[in-house]
């Protein structure tokens, strides 16, 4: 990061980038040269308070919602420093999908000229992502709203209700793009921001190295983007470790809330134990039996999908971008992605008894009724 803050400063950018939160030398400096150290916490600056209120109930954290003290005067201590070196400012942070952001961000920015850049991932294959992350950032409240229903097909159903339930036809208002209620995907983002904001720059995931495009094709920093250049060549041929399968904590979880509830700690402990006796009898995940989306929803999946590229990349979508799509949808189809073990199946079926043998009540899980 060191190498790209001088390379930035180079280019003339001031950066307050997402998970640099840390101090550095004296505790009370945030300010590092031309980058800005702890700014994790600078969307909950910028949101409604309706927002602030949803956020710190949505993710138990009450700290989540609050805009520390030393933050804003900061921030404009960090403006400062960019005006008197004429340079222009980057504010990376994955908090600002948030609504109430559009506005906020022109309340702390008076006077600038403001870009958004929003990335771009097709629907389906992002939402195999948002649900990963989704588990890492699940909680029991969350569990218990769900009445452990937190497999892939699941999440799925839960935020594609409306799609499945009313399907590709128009529907009063409705556009099918407007029939998913996923409000942190990039069309949800885009329609809110393009209200207050002229200037939007999507940049496409599938196009391969999206930080090099950033940094080249929006920013247009020559240094910088050299230095993204060389770094894409050396790791070319590395490959990148493979997300762990959520699938057995789902079954955990799902089996547990049948049954006796449980723990996040609890459920963890449980699928690893499964693991252990799937791999002792010769077995694996992949032998379980899966409950799939059925035919129409995996359709109406790729027509959603297939709008959304439309709307938001419509000169790639002409050119190339809906055979790619497709090819990449029926690969991940075929590859049996849209799949999740089906807790229902195990429970009837004596054949999978064994995976129950974890599953003896204790007094802990008891009490959590």
């Amino acid at each position: 990061m060191a190498n790209d803050k001088r390379a930035l400063a180079m280019d003339k950018y001031f950066i307050a980038p997402h998970g640099q939160d840390f101090l550095q030398g004296n505790p009370k400096t945030y300010i590092v040269d031309n980058m800005f150290v702890r700014c994790d916490q600078i969307a909950a600056c910028v949101w409604s308070d309706d927002q602030r209120i949803q956020v710190s109930k949505g993710s138990g954290d009450k700290n989540a919602s609050i805009c520390p003290d030393y933050l804003m005067p900061t921030f404009e201590e960090f403006v400062s420093n960019a005006v008197e070196s004429q340079s222009d400012i980057v504010i990376s942070n994955e908090w600002l999908n948030r609504p109430s952001s559009e506005t906020g961000l022109v309340n702390i920015l008076p006077g600038w000229d403001i870009t958004i850049v929003i990335f771009y991932r097709r629907f389906f294959d992002w939402v195999v992502s948002a649900h990963y992350q989704w588990h890492a950032d699940l909680g029991i409240e969350a569990m218990r709203s769900l009445e452990g229903r937190v497999s892939l097909v699941d999440f799925i159903r839960k935020f594609c209700s409306r799609l499945f339930e009313i399907g590709g036809r128009s529907h009063g208002s409705d556009r099918v793009e407007d029939l998913t209620d996923i409000g942190e995907y990039t069309y949800h983002i885009w329609k809110r921001y393009k209200v207050v904001h002229e200037n939007i720059k999507i940049v496409n995931f599938h196009d391969g190295n999206i930080i090099q495009s950033f940094y080249c094709n929006v920013l247009h920093a020559s240094n910088i983007c050299d230095m993204e250049r060389k770094r894409a060549k050396e790791i070319k041929n590395e490959k990148s470790n493979a997300k762990s399968s959520t699938a057995l904590i789902d079954l955990a979880i799902g089996l547990h809330w049948e049954i006796n509830k449980g723990s996040i700690e609890h459920f963890r402990e449980t699928s690893h134990r499964m693991s252990e006796l799937l791999i002792s009898k010769g077995l694996s995940e992949s032998d379980l039996p899966k409950e799939c989306l059925s035919e129409r929803e995996s359709s109406l999946l790729l027509e959603v999908s297939l709008q959304y590229e439309q709307v938001l990349l419509p000169e790639v979508f002409r050119s190339h971008g809906e055979k790619s799509l497709r090819r990449h949808f029926e690969t991940m189809a075929v590859a049996g992605t849209f799949c999740s073990i089906d807790v229902y199946a195990i429970m009837n079926n004596k054949k999978w008894l064994f995976l129950m043998e974890v599953l003896s009540p204790s007094q802990d899980l008891r009490n959590q009724r």
